[in-house]
């Protein structure tokens, strides 16, 4: 009986160990797989209007002048930018907002779609690229239409309020290239929790979700960039930081 028992035993032992190695050599194959590079990056761009303690928020006067900026300094062509939208400083009002660009953005073959939001931080004096979003929603003040949540999870389906969701865009490839160009960069992994985690939040959930390419890899992606006042970095200046960071968006993506 006990020699029967450990041959059992055995073939379980080698059983599991053809298991593990079938399973190791499919994650090996997977990771020499050869990523899908995208033909061009489709960008829908958006900023915030005023709000209380910011009367004039600079990502507002950005968004706003971006297109134009554009016919006069043209991109590279691996990135387009598809819209500039200006959004409500409110929970429910950005939602909505971003969702009527979502269904009208369209994605075509090849093409990928990255959400770039910017955000006022009126304390800081340099960019930061936002690598991640919480679900938590702890406004610091009520919203523009009078909103105030605390502590409240922005999906409770998605567990507690220090879930977090990361962008899955190269952000440090394209801080080393930023910082080349002499912009006052960094990277960071706390949003806040007002209305730019919230707005960020719901778009790298929406990204996530979205459908995949041949290799797997998202075919959306989010990034949120919080940008000094123009009293700390001049409105021009600001200006050519998003051309830059819109030219990089296309190199690291498809080159």
């Amino acid at each position: 009986m006990s020699r029967s028992r450990s041959a059992s035993a055995g073939l379980v032992v080698g059983a599991a160990g053809a298991a593990l190695l079938v399973w190791a050599g499919w994650k090996w194959m997977q990771s020499r797989k050869k990523k899908i590079k995208p033909s061009k990056v489709v960008v829908a761009v958006t900023g915030f209007g005023s709000f209380k303690g910011v009367a004039a928020n600079p990502t507002e006067v950005l968004v706003k002048s971006l297109l134009q900026h554009l016919k006069g300094n043209k991109l590279p062509k691996t990135v387009a930018v598809d819209r500039a939208s200006v959004l409500e400083v409110s929970g429910e009002g950005c939602k909505e907002s971003l969702q009527g660009i979502r269904d009208s953005c369209f994605l075509l073959q090849g093409q990928h779609r990255v959400w770039l939001h910017f955000g006022v931080d009126a304390k800081s004096n340099c960019f930061k690229l936002e690598r991640k979003a919480w679900n938590e929603a702890d406004f610091r003040c009520a919203d523009e239409r009078g909103w105030q949540p605390q502590k409240e999870t922005i999906y409770a389906e998605d567990g507690p309020l220090n879930k977090a969701l990361l962008s899955d865009l190269p952000v440090s490839s394209m801080l080393r290239r930023l910082r080349r160009q002499g912009f006052n960069v960094k990277s960071s992994t706390d949003p806040g929790r007002f209305v730019c985690n919230w707005i960020y939040y719901i778009s790298l959930r929406w990204a996530k979700g979205a459908s995949t390419n041949q290799d797997g890899s998202p075919c959306e992606d989010s990034l949120f960039v919080h940008v000094p006042p123009f009293s700390e970095v001049p409105r021009e200046k600001q200006m050519e930081f998003c051309h830059a960071l819109l030219s990089c968006l296309g190199e690291c993506m498809c080159t």
